[in-house]
């Protein structure tokens, strides 16, 4: 992590010592430059509190996020200080600002470069939140598109569109599949240079190399011709969620290949806001289970819905007897994501469990050690459904037996409770079956894992100490 040393933030000051020279606004949070403080390429630049009330914002690395902007024209402002702290995407803290009080940062402050109008703001989810007087100044070229392709930029894509490290880490196959459903919804959503340098890097590679597939250069030549078209001027998350709402709502012929993208991009945002939450979307991802879909798309609204509305938010749309229907879907990536979110709700354990137990010659082993392993999450104090763990030993003694093991060495099991419920709730039938196992399995490190599982259960064999509602 990054330290930024000398321009740590400070703790705040009283008005009464902000310098005579700089003029502030009374009632507002503003910022105030002091150019006759500048040196070495850098200027002090106040953060002033002139309101009654705490200023909360978020520092990000040690420090206040005050950056230069450069005004390109027609009313545009872009962010013209680049930043790769890792900072930027971690080590966030709020911190506040009393009424009456201020803070300053020692901002970049050029002294060459090309003639330029530029400004400081205080940066907050990305954009400037509070701005300072604009002022001529110099700019070195080169520093905005540098911005542009920061992670401080790359922090503003939402995940599931955030691209890394292309193509290094991309295969042709992904490049041929994601990349131009990526770039078109990158498009909604502004103007997101991250990595797209890259993408044209890759692209004029593939043309330079004389060993380049046909197939390598076609997608090379529907990159370039994807990039070159045009970009909004400003960053609009709405939009970019108003467009994957119309594709999975309107569902028009040529937009299949977006709508597992689109499924993604609304889950993840629906995780951290209420307002995705609607029946009509919930509704159209209930039919895209119970229809044919790709397995791509099937499973990305699987996602979709289990997040929004299986547990809590589930029942205005569906009748609860409808839960149990994902539990019987073909696909079995929907039968295990269902149960894990039915399960952390404590009324519908019964239901995951049951159904499991009806049907576990049918199930997986798999699918049936993922159920287990999410029961003892949700609830570690309860005893474990040993009739199912009988049933995964049956079907594949070598995977069920290493994931046994795990499940008590697990933090999900609190260490206080480890020792007596391994002792106290371990059956004869499981024990033997592991010592059985143990005899005649390679040495390695499942066969470690469970023998220190059977140590500890005949080491504790003699305790007084139990727990008889285990």
């Amino acid at each position: 992590m990054r330290v930024f040393g000398a321009h740590k933030t400070p703790s705040s000051l009283p008005l009464s010592d902000v310098p005579r020279n700089l003029d502030y606004e009374s009632g507002k949070v503003s910022l105030v430059a002091d150019f006759a403080g500048a040196e070495q390429n850098r200027v002090p630049v106040y953060l002033i509190n002139g309101t009654g009330k705490t200023f909360r914002m978020e520092t990000v690395a040690l420090e206040i996020p005050i950056v230069l902007e450069a005004y390109l024209g027609n009313g545009h402002w872009e962010r013209a200080e680049s930043h790769n702290a890792y900072g930027f995407l971690s080590t966030r803290k709020e911190e506040s600002l009393p009424a009456g009080n201020f803070k300053v940062k020692k901002a970049r402050l050029w002294e060459e470069g090309e003639p330029a109008k530029l400004r400081y703001a205080l940066y907050q989810d990305g954009r400037a939140a509070i701005i300072s007087e604009s002022f001529e100044g110099r700019l070195p070229v080169g520093e905005i598109d540098k911005a542009r392709h920061d992670l401080m930029a790359a922090s503003l894509v939402p995940e599931p569109l955030r691209i890394r490290y292309f193509p290094e880490q991309t295969t042709r196959k992904e490049i041929r599949e994601e990349w131009g459903n990526k770039l078109t919804l990158l498009r909604s959503f502004g103007p997101c240079y991250v990595d797209l340098l890259e993408a044209q890097r890759w692209a004029a590679a593939v043309h330079e190399n004389p060993v380049s597939s046909r197939a390598d250069r076609n997608l090379a030549i529907q990159l370039q011709l994807t990039l070159l078209e045009p970009w909004p001027a400003e960053y609009n998350v709405g939009r970019l969620f108003d467009h994957c709402r119309a594709v999975l709502i309107d569902r028009e012929p040529g937009t299949e290949k977006l709508r597992s993208l689109c499924w993604r991009v609304l889950k993840e945002e629906s995780e951290q806001s209420s307002k995705f939450k609607d029946p009509q979307l919930a509704k159209v991802a209930w039919e895209t289970i119970q229809s044919g879909a790709p397995t791509q798309e099937l499973e990305a609204a699987t996602d979709f819905l289990c997040v929004n509305h299986i547990a809590k938010n589930f029942s205005p749309i569906l009748e609860y007897k409808d839960h149990g229907k994902l539990l019987e879907h073909k696909n079995p990536y929907v039968r295990i994501t269902a149960a894990n979110q039915m399960l952390s709700q404590k009324t519908d354990q019964a239901v995951v469990l049951n159904h499991y137990l009806e049907n576990k010659n049918e199930v997986g082993v798999f699918e049936l050690i993922r159920v287990l392993h999410f029961d003892r999450l949700y609830y570690p104090y309860e005893k474990p459904n040993w009739e199912l763990w009988e049933s995964a030993l049956d079907k594949d003694i070598d995977y069920a037996s290493a994931q046994l093991s795990l499940l008590f060495e697990s933090d999900n099991t609190p260490t206080n409770l480890r020792k007596f419920t391994q002792s106290s709730v371990l059956p004869e039938s499981i024990k033997e079956r592991l010592e059985a196992y143990c005899d005649t399995a390679p040495n390695g490190p499942k066969k470690q894992a469970i023998k220190r599982l059977l140590d500890d259960v005949n080491s504790t064999r003699n305790r007084v100490f139990r727990r008889p509602f285990l």
